[in-house]
């Protein structure tokens, strides 16, 4: 192996076991609660509307939930576990590994043994998925069960072909009659774990995988399994354990180190998350999912430059990927390219037509390019397809705020704000309104809100300092639009205003 691609390794996985290690981490050893959403992040600039009255106010970041990524192409993870003939559990060798998990660990060790482990087990080309293989054809597995129809394994085998072509209920039904026969085979639980888990049943699949994990304490495509269901429900410490787990099982098992990456990006350890799809990206540079997660991770950074061209090299890799041509979208939009973004957007809802954030994000492209009927009513088409989505709510409000539609505005914000009371866009918008409006009291009061709840947003001292000024409370705008100058220095809608108040409170005295 290259020395620096040794190098980027070590880095890896030092930066892994530490990010982890730190935390001491302990499996769950009951049912874990798996009652929160997926982490949604990703930020993409909207536009505050421009008042009718007022001066031009600065661009806001409207949030848009960072999509859930397809399952991780086979080249990298398969949704579902290899196939087995043995009518037993599988029980892959630990080694040295000690599996009580609430043993602390050094991260160091932990590190070396896996980078050792990788050096010298898998060439580059070697499969991402060393563990996998193919099943049989359907038809030869029908035959079998119907041959040995007390068979729990044949029947286990045609679940897990069925599975793997996607035909879930089939599978179900098949590895249903698999644990009739017998209720301990855990192979055949983790196979049900991963049907319920492409069902989004997953509390089923919690149950399956916690079963399989009883039979098969040392199962690591179970740990990888229950990894990916918590995953998805938004649990990353508890997900980050169990992959860690997984790894630590066989460390050659790379689903999982993908995985980890996923979990990573989510809970916001970019830099991890950075290094870890940067070697799948090397070691699998023909994979697109690969360079879309790296991409995901580069926008999360705010690393625009990187993040487009990660997503433009797994379009040409895959030009039906519908999530690469979304993020490109956003990455694009984030960095002002507004024609490149609206073309991979559009491209997106060819591909995808029920895809609400690329609704919301091509809304925000026309929102800045002032094609406001445009951006309503792609807003409109984002809240239809997904009627909690806030962002699109906002960008609604900020529509029909430019449009001077302002009884339509004020109820898309009350909306944004009802979904989600800490969103600071909407009531940035909201107040706004009131301005527009007149309802100075209640402008007032919003952006007061707002500082309340970001005491860092330029944007939120602004309004405030706009409130007072309409009031005609000089001191008090003065203060606010200080403070908002204070935290950005640069902020020229505010250092605006301020020589408008300094100038009347110059008036008054003079």
């Amino acid at each position: 192996m290259a020395c620096a691609e040794l190098d980027s390794l070590v880095a890896i996985y030092t930066q892994l076991s530490n990010a982890v290690a730190a935390k001491k981490p302990a499996l769950p050893e009951e049912t874990p609660d798996v009652s929160g959403q997926i982490d949604v992040s990703g930020q993409i600039p909207g536009q505050v509307p421009e008042p009718v009255s007022e001066p031009v106010l600065e661009p806001v970041l409207e949030p848009v939930p960072e999509s859930v990524p397809e399952p991780v192409p086979e080249s990298i993870s398969k949704p579902v576990p290899e196939q087995f003939v043995a009518e037993k559990s599988r029980l892959l060798p630990v080694g040295d590994v000690n599996t009580d998990v609430n043993q602390d660990r050094a991260a160091e060790p932990f590190a070396l043994a896996l980078l050792k482990s990788l050096a010298e087990n898998l060439a580059p080309e070697t499969p991402s998925m060393p563990h996998t293989q193919a099943s049989r054809p359907i038809a030869e597995l029908e035959q079998a069960v119907e041959q040995n129809p007390d068979s729990f394994s044949a029947h286990s085998n045609l679940g897990q072909a069925l599975l793997e072509q996607g035909k879930i209920e089939p599978a179900i039904a098949a590895l249903q009659r698999s644990l009739d026969l017998n209720p301990d085979f855990a192979l055949t639980h983790e196979r049900m774990g991963f049907a319920r888990l492409q069902q989004k049943q997953f509390d089923a699949a919690i149950a399956a995988f916690q079963r399989a994990l009883e039979l098969a304490p040392t199962a690591v495509v179970s740990q990888d399994g229950m990894g990916k269901v918590l995953l998805e429900k938004g649990q990353l410490d508890a997900a980050l354990n169990y992959f860690r787990r997984a790894l630590e099982l066989d460390r050659t098992y790379l689903p999982a180190l993908y995985n980890y990456g996923l979990a990573a990006l989510r809970k916001g350890d970019l830099d991890i998350a950075i290094e870890i799809f940067n070697y799948f990206t090397k070691r699998s540079p023909q994979d697109a999912k690969a360079h879309e997660s790296l991409g995901r991770a580069y926008l999360r950074q705010q690393r625009l430059t990187e993040a487009i061209a990660a997503f433009q090299r797994a379009v040409e890799l895959n030009p039906e990927f519908f999530w690469a041509y979304q993020g490109l979208g956003e990455a694009c939009l984030q960095n002002q390219q507004l024609d490149e973004a609206r073309q991979a957007l559009q491209q997106t809802i060819a591909l995808k037509p029920d895809l609400a954030p690329a609704y919301n994000a091509l809304g925000q492209v026309n929102l800045q390019q002032k094609q406001l009927d445009q951006a309503r009513q792609t807003f409109q088409q984002a809240i239809q397809l997904d009627p909690n989505f806030v962002q699109a709510y906002s960008g609604l409000g900020h529509a029909s705020l430019q449009q001077g539609q302002f009884d339509e505005a004020q109820q898309a914000f009350q909306q944004a704000i009802q979904l989600d009371p800490n969103f600071v866009q909407a009531h940035n918008g909201l107040g706004h309104t009131y301005l527009q409006q007149g309802q100075l009291d209640q402008a007032l009061n919003t952006f007061q809100r707002i500082v309340e709840l970001d005491q860092k947003w330029p944007a939120g001292y602004n309004g405030l300092g706009r409130a007072y000024l309409r009031q005609g409370q000089l001191d008090a705008a003065i203060a606010a639009l200080n403070r908002a100058l204070e935290l950005d220095p640069n902020h020229t809608p505010s250092r605006t205003l301020l020589e408008q108040a300094k100038a009347r409170a110059n008036a008054v005295t003079g």
